[in-house]
């Protein structure tokens, strides 16, 4: 134990009355293994520039979103010695910040998480068993110095007090643990009260460290916009908007099964894959795949070209129809919305083009926001659309729905498709499509 541990431990005792030695076990009891716990839980909208963003309004809802009880947590016995250390290190933390009187609901269960990833360790062998104990030591250490984050943030604010904390202190007491354990720079510029870093603090527990801190997310910041969240790449920002009571939710599925995840955590997860995303290039290399949704990158011009094949067959059609001037109708359509007639084409022949044009280029552009529709336009098996307003324009996979599907908003771009895979995995603790190439799985969990 070091010396800055053994003070912290201390510092608890003194304000507490609480040995986090003794809970600890000494070394010589056996662990505490808490049960695994689910969560209730709200919504998620439009970028620009270098920005990925998720938004919207979604029907608040007090239910079951999620189950984290999956195994039964494991006896000590089931676990190696090794695992049971690491286990009962963190235990001590739990209870002592249990005892503060912070909610330790999400880190009993990313605690209960990584031991039954320990049981599972046991019943391999050789190498794999080694590498596979390592690994999850590792993840309890990591889950330790998390909850240690949060109490010697709270020495920090309260000092010798033995009062509860308030809800002022509280805030104060996460903030200062997600800057000092994670390197976050967070600002709240214009006071927006709703900021609940408490739920980020647990977001950011229960995806692995190496995603939590890293040199592609810097900063935190808060602004009054309703329900939504944002990466920037540039300036490798995080914004969170105001979601009101977090308590909200928005439908995921996972090969089928219908989940509702609380918004702000499936947004705050969505934006850390986000930055996992732009760290490892992930998306650039492999959005190709059908398993991955078989991106392409697209510009009104190809899409342009795509669509102009198309309106060729429109039934009826005269065939001299002037095709320079249908082509300007097309990309006119597609790049700004624009319906009016062209003077080279006879109006009984606009008369079908308009229609052509209504249905199937209107709809795919970023202001009629067509990854939450259902019903897609697919042209020769693939979606095309306008994913953000500042011109950017992709396809995909039409197929690669069935396959791969967690939400809607998943179809805008990319980077959304890994983003909300990322999130509803880490969130839930359960495997992501099992249609997803291989490549994806070493990002998401994997039990």
């Amino acid at each position: 134990m070091s010396a800055a541990v053994a003070e912290m431990d201390g510092w608890v005792k003194s304000v507490l009355g609480f040995d986090v030695s003794a809970a600890r076990g000494g070394g010589t009891g056996e662990g505490k293994v808490a049960k695994q716990a689910g969560e209730t839980g709200e919504k998620i909208a439009s970028p620009e520039g270098e920005t990925d963003e998720k938004g919207g309004i979604f029907a608040f809802a007090k239910r079951k979103v999620y189950d984290l009880t999956g195994l039964m947590a494991p006896s000590p016995k089931e676990l190696s010695a090794d695992v049971n250390d690491a286990l009962k290190e963190l235990d001590g933390k739990i209870e002592a910040i249990e005892k503060l009187g912070f909610d330790v609901k999400r880190l009993k269960a990313d605690r209960a998480d990584a031991a039954n990833a320990g049981k599972k360790a046991e019943s391999l062998t050789g190498d794999d068993r080694v590498k596979a104990t390592d690994k999850v030591v590792k993840r309890i250490e990591d889950l330790t110095k998390h909850a240690e984050s949060l109490l010697k943030s709270a020495k920090s604010i309260m000092g010798a007090s033995k009062d509860a904390p308030t809800d002022d202190q509280k805030s104060k007491i996460y903030q200062k643990a997600l800057e000092d354990r994670y390197g976050l720079e967070i600002t709240n510029p214009g006071n927006m009260p709703n900021t609940h870093l408490d739920k980020v603090f647990d977001m950011f527990a229960t995806v692995p460290a190496d995603d939590a801190k890293q040199d592609k997310l810097k900063k935190l910041e808060y602004y009054s916009g309703k329900g939504s969240g944002s990466y920037n790449k540039s300036s490798l920002t995080v914004k969170m908007g105001d979601f009101g009571n977090a308590k909200g939710t928005e439908k995921y599925e996972i090969d089928g099964e219908e989940i509702q995840a609380n918004s702000f955590d499936a947004t705050t997860l969505h934006e850390i894959g986000h930055a996992v995303d732009n760290k490892h290039g992930f998306m650039a290399s492999n959005g190709s795949k059908s398993g991955c949704g078989a991106w392409k990158t697209e510009s009104v011009d190809s899409i342009t070209d795509v669509y102009l094949a198309e309106a060729k067959k429109i039934p009826g059609l005269t065939k001299d129809v002037d095709q320079a001037a249908l082509k300007k109708a097309v990309k006119a359509a597609l790049d700004n919305g624009d319906t009016g007639k062209p003077d080279e084409i006879t109006q009984p022949d606009w008369e079908k083009i308009v229609d052509f044009l209504t249905a199937k280029c209107l709809p795919i552009r970023a202001d009629k926001k067509p990854w939450w529709e259902d019903s897609k336009v697919v042209i020769g098996g693939r979606v095309y659309q306008q994913s953000y307003a500042d011109g950017r324009w992709c396809s995909f996979e039409h197929a690669a729905i069935a396959k791969t599907k967690v939400n809607q908003y998943q179809w805008r771009a990319p980077g959304e498709w890994f983003a909300e895979v990322y999130a509803i995995s880490w969130l839930t603790k359960k495997k992501p499509p099992s249609g997803v190439d291989a490549s994806v799985l070493e990002f998401m969990w994997n039990g």
